[in-house]
């Protein structure tokens, strides 16, 4: 028996961060692992700065995703202005980032893009000792200390977390007892096939129908770096 704590993600927007190239901010079609566990983070009332709580919940928490819902894609079109000055140290406030003269920024045209109407649910267990329980996080969840956010600051979100501790043989049965309440006017789960992710060693009612890469998790939060993690991908069937 296995205990995992569920929530529901769904947001008129979302942005889950995919590898940035030069002027294209690209998202994955899914949340990723470390913005959800920014999320928690930030629930929580942990700092970004405090580098050891950040991979505590990266070593001790089981991360799996089922969308629910993708949503459309949105691109969003718009300019960007950043300081010429080669400055080591961060600023305050972006105020205060573009608190100079015109002739000392740059202007960058850029593409950013989002998910519309994406409804997703999580799902966390303790995989290690000696991180948060999941009963605190869940507390975190209905609670949250610092306002959340589906990925990019612009996105919040537009439905309680709802989040339930569920007992479960597997992680697809507790996937499937999960019940929240109904999402807003507008928002729709559709019935049939879905894909459920999770982390390599999931524990699984079954063998995955697909092994893949993903580079979301987070081994340095505070200088944003990324590597490189094993997700299983199970195919299941949404209820009508």
């Amino acid at each position: 028996m296995h205990d995992v704590l569920l929530f529901r993600l769904a947001g008129l927007m979302a942005a889950w961060g995919e590898i940035a190239v030069d002027e294209r901010r690209s998202t994955w079609s899914q949340p990723s692992k470390s913005a959800v566990l920014g999320l928690v983070a930030g629930a929580m009332g942990i700092d970004r700065a405090d580098e050891a709580a950040h991979l505590t919940l990266h070593r001790t928490l089981g991360f799996a995703v089922r969308v629910d819902s993708e949503g459309r894609p949105l691109r969003d079109y718009h300019t960007v202005q950043s300081p010429r000055s080669g400055r080591t140290s961060a600023w305050a406030t972006r105020a205060e980032e573009v608190s100079g003269p015109a002739s000392a920024l740059n202007t960058k045209l850029t593409d950013r893009y989002y998910f519309v109407g994406q409804v997703a649910t999580i799902g966390l267990w303790q995989r290690e000792e000696g991180g948060p329980s999941l009963a605190a996080i869940a507390q975190a969840l209905l609670h949250p200390r610092f306002v959340p956010y589906l990925g990019r600051k612009s996105c919040p979100t537009v439905a309680p977390f709802a989040p339930d501790i569920v007992v479960g043989d597997s992680l697809e049965a507790a996937f499937a007892a999960y019940a929240p309440p109904p999402l807003p006017e507008g928002f729709a789960v559709p019935a049939g096939r879905t894909r459920l992710y999770a982390d390599a060693g999931a524990p699984l009612a079954g063998l995955p129908d697909e092994v893949r890469e993903r580079r979301d998790d987070a081994p340095s939060r505070r200088h944003w770096t990324f590597a490189p993690r094993t997700e299983w991908m199970i195919v299941q069937e949404t209820p009508s």
